[in-house]
């Protein structure tokens, strides 16, 4: 108690929304990084659990390596470094190195999530081409996960249209929260998404919800 006395003690609590978009917006620094980001970002939406987490009690790979946001930041290193060299960062040696980064446990989950968009749809000819058809929307939470986070990588502002075109779509399907992640996931990998006319009455429908008041 003498020792606690002579000291300033100061609790740091994680904040996983705060370091994702510290992520996003210092190192989407190239098309690899890019998707490698991406990625990352759509498995933290989608099990926030992983995203820091120690257990004293585990065997020894996962006593070594865990989750937190340094180990996942090397994670998305390693993926950017991956695709820039165009190798498959779910080989064995791969594996290997995320579970060696984050444990083995959080490192499966998330190759199976990476599994899960590699069943998508072609995300580009789903945005940019002729056919402008209303998608099909999963129903299982994964899938869904997955496939608005490749919806939001892509984003440009040539095809932003397109994608509030799904926005409104996922709003039709009684999906409300789902619109709102993929605006603010959209926004984060394009910028010029933001200053689309059709933001402002999305933002109007949804100010309860974002907990915003406008005049």
């Amino acid at each position: 108690m003498n020792l606690d006395n002579r000291v300033t003690h100061v609790e740091v609590l994680p904040d996983l929304e705060y370091w994702l978009d510290w992520l996003i917006a210092n190192y989407s620094r190239n098309d690899h990084s890019k998707k490698a980001i991406s990625q990352l970002v759509t498995f933290m939406k989608f099990a926030p659990q992983l995203s820091y987490s120690f257990d004293p009690n585990a065997g020894f790979t996962d006593a070594h390596a865990w989750p937190s946001y340094r180990t996942w930041h090397m994670v998305a290193d390693f993926l950017e470094s991956c695709y820039a060299r165009g190798k498959d960062p779910a080989g064995i040696i791969g594996r290997a190195c995320v579970a060696g980064s984050v444990g083995i446990g959080a490192a499966e989950q998330f190759f199976s999530f990476l599994e899960i968009q590699e069943q998508l749809p072609n995300v580009d000819e789903l945005l940019n081409g002729k056919d402008k058809k209303s998608i099909e929307i999963p129903e299982k939470l994964d899938i869904l996960y997955a496939l608005l986070g490749a919806i939001s990588y892509k984003t440009t502002p040539k095809n932003q249209n397109r994608v509030w075109d799904i926005v409104e779509q996922l709003e039709k399907k009684e999906k409300g929260e789902w619109s709102i992640l993929l605006v603010r996931l959209a926004t984060k990998f394009c910028e010029q998404f933001a200053d689309n006319d059709r933001l402002r009455p999305f933002v109007m429908r949804h100010r309860y919800v974002l907990g915003l008041t406008l005049k």
